[in-house]
Formats: structure tokens, C-alpha cells, sequence
């Protein structure tokens, strides 16, 4: 699917970044390349829709209106020892979208940032979609497609 191949594209795009970001305290300022602090990808309003639910992101309150924006935004977390964990946290025009997969902690409440490692995962590994309301699987994604659960 389309979408799902999108999705790949954006968190690929962050683990550039971050590779990028551990490179350059490695390498000399004549060896670093800058890669950008911003990637703008333009898209419908439905593909942004059909993004919010291959990234399992909370439904909005209404249609996504003309120039409407998904920000998935790349955080840095310093953790002890020096160690470095990646966050992303999304939101369309400015509201707040939290993860329908992942869960606080803490609160048990959706998640409002999904470290990036976890995202990969579920966007590069092979795993089931269930339905919200029943439970029951609907789709799988394997080897790169989406496949509908009564086609297998």
C-alpha cells in the first residue's frame, strides 16, 4: 500500500537523521555533510488520513481542511551515562495526536511520543492490524505489503 510504503519513508528518514546526527561527532568538519533540521513532504488531505492510520495516530475531530500539515517531530532525550534515546511525537495543525498502540506507562493513556525505535518496528517488521471495536485481525503486514486477513 501506498501509505504504508509513505510512513516507511518518513521514519527511514529520521534514522538518517539520527545516523547522521552520531556521524558528525565522528567525523571532521571537512568529512560532515549537514543533512537538513526540516524534510517537508506535501500530500491530500485524504493521504494525510490514510497516514494518521497506518501510523495508528488518534482520528482527528474533523476532516483535515485545505493546507492542513502532519508534524512528526524528532526528539533527543538525554538519558544517564550519555546514552541517547529518539522520540517522535506527531500533531496536525497543531493538535496533539497521540498513539492508539502504545500506551503511557505510567497513565496507561495513549501515548503522546513513541520512541523511534518502536516505530520503525512497527512500520519495517511483520505484524497484525486488529479492529478497534472487535478485536478480530484484519490485515497483516508482511514483506513490505499490506495483506487483508481473508486473502491469506
Amino acid at each position: 500500500s501506498a501509505m504504508w510504503k509513505f510512513a516507511k519513508k518518513l521514519v527511514g528518514d529520521m534514522e538518517h537523521k539520527v545516523a547522521c546526527v552520531q556521524r558528525e561527532t565522528e567525523c571532521t568538519e571537512e568529512e560532515y555533510i549537514e543533512e537538513p533540521m526540516l524534510c517537508i513532504y506535501s500530500a491530500h488531505d485524504s493521504t494525510l488520513i490514510g497516514l494518521l492510520c497506518v501510523l495508528q495516530l488518534e482520528q482527528p475531530e474533523s476532516w483535515p481542511e485545505y493546507g492542513s500539515y502532519l508534524k512528526a517531530e524528532l526528539i533527543q532525550e538525554e538519558i544517564d551515562g550519555g546514552a541517547v534515546q529518539h522520540w517522535v511525537r506527531f500533531s496536525l495543525n497543531g493538535q496533539l495526536l497521540r498513539s492508539t498502540w502504545m500506551r503511557d506507562d505510567e497513565s496507561n493513556e495513549p501515548a503522546e511520543m513513541v520512541p523511534l525505535s518502536k516505530l520503525s518496528d512497527m512500520i519495517h517488521d511483520e505484524h497484525d492490524i486488529y479492529c478497534e471495536q472487535t478485536g478480530s485481525k484484519l490485515f497483516t503486514w508482511k514483506n513490505g505489503a499490506l495483506v487483508h486477513t481473508k486473502s491469506q
